[in-house]
C-alpha cells in the first residue's frame, strides 16, 4: 500500500480519507475543466462555413495571380530595357 505523497519536497504519509478527498477533488476538476471548449465549435451552418472557405479561397487566388502578373510586369520590363 503506497501512501506516501510528494508535497513540497518533502514525502509524506497520507491517511486514506484525505487521499480519497483529494481523488475526488480531482475527479470534479475533470469534468468541470477550466477550458471553454465552446470556442473550439465552429460556427454558422455547414453551407455557410463552406461558402466562407471558397470566398477565401477565391481571394487567395486573386491575390497570387496578382501576385504573379506583378512579376512577369517586371521581369518584362527588366527584358526590355
Amino acid at each position: 500500500m503506497n501512501d506516501l505523497v510528494y508535497i513540497r519536497g518533502i514525502y509524506s504519509r497520507m491517511n486514506k480519507h484525505l487521499k480519497s478527498f483529494l481523488i475526488g477533488a480531482g475527479s470534479v476538476v475533470a469534468v468541470f475543466p477550466s477550458t471553454n471548449y465552446a470556442s473550439f465549435v465552429p460556427k454558422g451552418s455547414s453551407a455557410e462555413r463552406i461558402r466562407s472557405y471558397w470566398e477565401q479561397t477565391g481571394q487567395q487566388l486573386r491575390y497570387a495571380l496578382k501576385e504573379y502578373q506583378d512579376q512577369q510586369d517586371a521581369e518584362k520590363k527588366i527584358t526590355r530595357k
